[in-house]
């Protein structure tokens, strides 16, 4: 799709979100099983259910827009790669369960970052195109992702640092 205009840009950085909800919508749930802190299972569950909301609302968007999504063809490479790290990290089964989990942390990290650029940016652009209602749905993804962000963090501050003592470093 050719980016001539501000609206064509923000379809497809909608349609970027989009295909990031859908993937974090099961990869979430795959990396709580992996996890061995219960407080990290139990955010990244909270996001996998989040992730099909952050979906539903994406779609009113679209509405609101005049548009249908278009998610298959937006999946960037990035996201994949990062989507596949944290599993593989997730995974490393000879690795230190608190190293596991720090690794968890950082790969979703990375992924809730983009998540975050990405509704910001569209938050503004439909914001300066006309569209109330859904600069309030972008907004509440807005705040969800950086409410992960800042709960990963808080978590990752015990974890690291049992995984360094762990490690002996």
């Amino acid at each position: 799709m050719p980016m001539n205009t501000l609206k064509d840009l923000l379809v497809t950085q909608l349609n970027e979100l989009y295909a990031a909800e859908r993937r974090a919508a099961k990869l979430m749930p795959e990396l709580s099983r992996t996890a061995s802190d219960q407080q990290l299972a139990a955010i990244l569950r909270r996001d996998g259910e989040s992730a099909k909301e952050r979906e539903r609302r994406l779609d009113d968007v679209f509405r609101e827009l005049g548009v249908r999504p278009h998610p298959a063809r937006a999946e960037t490479e990035g996201m994949k790669g990062l989507a596949r790290d944290c599993v593989d990290l997730a995974k490393a089964t000879k690795t230190d369960s608190g190293v596991r989990d720090a690794a968890i942390i950082a790969g979703v990290q990375h992924i809730a970052h983009d998540r975050i650029a990405g509704y910001g940016c569209a938050r503004s652009w439909v914001a300066l195109l006309g569209f109330p209602h859904s600069v309030a749905r972008l907004q509440l993804a807005l705040t969800e992702e950086r409410k992960l962000d800042a709960d990963l963090s808080a978590l990752a501050a015990g974890i690291n640092k049992a995984a360094a003592v762990a490690a002996g470093a």
